[in-house]
């Protein structure tokens, strides 16, 4: 008996795998590698074409960061069929960008990374994974866009910082893949 409707569309899911001896991995990320529209690069782990796209000026490489991906928003739409429930079409999703890196040289740079710039991805470098058995990034393909911008304490107990906040749009979540060798160290 048919308990729902899919019209056999649906994909094989593929196989779960348990982790190697049950290892779970840390957050955070402490790079980005922003990547402009126009892009040429076909794999994340791959250190040849990360330095060629930053030597044509289509990537932008930032260290010593504070990132962190937050839960994706669904975007859903009422169902066609009546007594539907709602379908996803795709989800809202955004990271979070803290940098302590805080001059006058960076003030410049983030007025064109906040000031509604779009770029074509971004790398984030997982440091969280470097106490695991292979050192990731996360590779996100999709059109980007930042807002934020100087964040100046009221007192001297803190420190400033760039605060900043990307969002993009996309049905399937950033890729894993093995961090590239000598680009986040």
């Amino acid at each position: 008996m048919e308990n729902c409707l899919n019209y056999d569309c649906n994909d094989p899911l593929g196989t779960h795998l348990p982790n190697v001896c049950g290892e779970e991995l840390l957050g955070g990320a402490s790079g980005i590698l922003l990547l402009e529209c126009n892009h040429t690069l076909t794999d994340p782990s791959s250190a040849a074409q990360i330095t060629a796209q930053i030597a044509a000026g289509k990537a932008h490489l930032l260290l010593n960061l504070k990132i962190g991906v937050d839960a994706p928003s669904p975007i859903e739409i009422d169902s066609n069929v009546s007594g539907g429930t709602t379908k996803l079409v795709s989800y809202d999703r955004t990271l979070s960008l803290i940098d302590g890196n805080v001059s006058s040289t960076n003030v410049d740079f983030y007025n064109g990374v906040f000031g509604g710039r779009v770029f074509g991805g971004a790398i984030l470098y997982l440091v969280g994974t470097e106490e695991s058995a292979t050192t990731l990034v996360t590779y996100i393909d999709a059109a980007i866009n930042f807002t934020g911008g100087l964040t100046i304490p009221n007192n001297t107990n803190e420190f400033m910082t760039f605060n900043g906040v990307a969002k993009w749009r996309k049905r399937d979540m950033p890729t894993l893949a093995t961090a590239p060798v000598g680009i986040f160290e």
